[in-house]
């Protein structure tokens, strides 16, 4: 097989400049997932709030509801990604 050519000085900038720019959208995606914690934690807790009240269909005609016991424990550390 033949040997790739090394990338020019052309592919090099546009390689850095496109690096720089998924780095600042990546802070920026960061920043806008850390402004929502307040509001993502009140969700979570008006969530098992109504699992505790409500419950929920186990199966049709079958509603159960969450003891405290059986909900998750709090993280001491914020949730990465999703939620």
């Amino acid at each position: 097989m033949k040997p790739l050519n090394p990338p020019g000085p052309a592919a090099r900038r546009w390689l850095r400049a496109e690096s720089a720019h998924q780095r600042r959208r990546c802070r920026l995606l960061a920043a806008e997932a850390e402004a929502l914690a307040p509001r993502r934690a009140k969700w979570v807790d008006e969530f098992l709030g109504r699992l505790q009240a409500r419950g929920f269909d186990e199966s049709p005609g079958v509603r159960r509801r969450i003891s405290p016991d059986e909900l998750p424990a709090r993280g001491r550390r914020a949730r990465q990604g999703g939620t």
